[in-house]
């Protein structure tokens, strides 16, 4: 019981600590705790997850190279260049960019391949 007592003063004490540290637009897609466990157990991980904030997509004109490019499908997140990753629910692939059509835009939204992703780090230095 006591224990159990410790851990919570603990969680207490250490949590907003580490709700300072982490980006606050991952919220969208894991918990306070998740990030806080794969901030001190898989920080390549938590990287990787930065890198899809800042990196892992952008905007273009349609109509240029993108009009050729296989386009997978339309979305409606109307034409703000203000779009968080992890709220399209969309899976970077392997190798490969996504592209969608933006409905009521001539904008394409383009979505990097994981490698190019994770390049993006090594940007930085």
């Amino acid at each position: 019981m006591k224990q159990i007592i410790i851990i919570q003063l603990l969680s207490f004490i250490v949590l907003p600590f580490y709700a300072q540290q982490f980006d606050q637009r991952l919220l969208v897609k894991f918990s306070e705790a998740d990030l806080i466990e794969m901030m001190t157990e898989d920080k390549e991980q938590y990287q990787f997850y930065l890198n899809c904030l800042d990196h892992g997509l952008y905007l273009s004109n349609y109509g240029s190279k993108e009009k050729t490019a296989e386009k997978i499908g339309e979305l409606d997140l109307g034409c703000s260049d203000d779009i968080n990753f992890f709220s399209l629910n969309i899976e970077p692939v392997s190798n490969q960019y996504l592209y969608y059509k933006l409905k009521g835009c001539e904008k394409m939204l383009v979505i990097r391949s994981i490698e190019h992703i994770k390049m993006g780090d090594s940007k930085k230095k």
